[in-house]
């Protein structure tokens, strides 16, 4: 099957600073320290939008309005957005 570069979704690579849970126990001071766990996300750009970016892992020539495997990256936490095409 012969598909279209132009059909496929663009690529984008994101760093963006992820929230993250731990449910130890720890003192407010050694809570104060806690930082956003700096992540780099590789996907097919499905939407970009006010509140945030969609990125799908996986893509189908056949289904080509059809991903999975979706991450959302919420504006406020993006750092860096590289198009790959």
């Amino acid at each position: 099957m012969t598909t279209s570069k132009t059909d496929m979704p663009p690529v984008y690579e994101g760093h963006w600073g992820d929230a993250w849970v731990d449910t130890s126990e720890t003192s407010f001071k050694a809570a104060a320290r806690l930082r956003a766990e700096y992540t780099v996300s590789v996907g097919f750009l499905v939407h970009a939008g006010d509140e945030g970016i969609v990125l799908a892992m996986d893509w189908w020539p056949k289904t080509p309005k059809k991903c999975k495997v979706y991450t959302f990256i919420p504006q406020g936490m993006v750092l860096e957005w590289y198009y790959y095409g």
